[in-house]
């Protein structure tokens, strides 16, 4: 990451830094000169950019797709993009359902008459896909026929997001916002607002592995005193991330 024609993104950088980045990229993009991208799955959230070139680690067949999507997305290459998809050597495989989709998707991509443009081969993903996955690994639907709706309400999760949000010191405009909150032990909604802004979740498991570099500025508000890097974001040691996912 010390070439300067490779730029980085990912959720351990807060929205304000994400932005200025993405800023950065569509710029050379747009004048022609030499970019890089070394990015996690966030840029496959609505992100607008657009590539000759798309190298993606395999994963769920919707994120990849997602990805390809990245490349020659305004068609103005005069041939088509190339999008990859590889197997990465090190690291290791995410549990749960993201393993099963991954599996899930090898296994039709590795089909024969594979067609990445074709309805039915999304059909048939979705259908392996869901007769493989547990839908119902908390038993949640056991506790409802019960009728034992206090336990499914305190179980059921729309989205399963067991996380905690940090401030991170991007600028020195957070550090204002917390040291104005510190002094009156009061936030308000436009504070909360300007400081999503500089933002990062952590897994619960992982904000508590690094519990000493966190400081409690009130409830809900966390200020994190380790390392955040210009290039990188926030800097947490861990070395394989993977080992964060229960």
């Amino acid at each position: 990451m010390d070439d300067p024609d490779t730029l980085h993104l990912s959720a351990l950088m807060c929205p304000a830094h994400r932005l200025d980045v993405i800023n950065k990229i569509k710029h050379r993009l747009a004048n022609g000169e030499e970019c890089r991208v070394v990015s996690t799955q966030v840029v496959e959230a609505g992100v607008d950019l657009d590539f000759p070139c798309v190298m993606r680690a395999m994963g769920p067949l919707d994120r990849i797709v997602q990805a390809a999507g990245r490349c020659n997305r305004e068609g103005r290459l005069d041939q088509l993009g190339e999008a990859i998809v590889f197997e990465p050597l090190e690291g290791h495989t995410p549990t749960g359902s993201y393993r099963t989709a991954m599996s899930t998707a090898k296994l039709i991509l590795d089909s024969p008459g594979c067609d990445l443009n074709s309805s039915n081969m999304f059909r048939e993903y979705f259908n392996k896909l869901w007769m493989n996955c547990d839908t119902d690994s908390r038993k949640i639907s056991n506790k409802r026929a019960e009728f034992d709706y206090p336990t499914v309400a305190e179980k059921f999760k729309m989205i399963q997001d067991d996380t905690v949000s940090v401030v991170v010191p991007y600028t020195d405009e957070p550090l204002k916002i917390i040291e104005s909150i510190a002094a009156k032990s009061f936030v308000s909604r436009y504070e909360l607002r300007r400081l999503q802004r500089y933002s990062v979740s952590l897994y619960k498991k992982e904000f508590d592995l690094h519990i000493s570099r966190i400081e409690k500025i009130t409830d809900g508000i966390y200020l994190w005193k380790g390392e955040y890097s210009d290039k990188c974001g926030l800097v947490s040691g861990v070395s394989d991330p993977s080992d964060l996912i229960i």
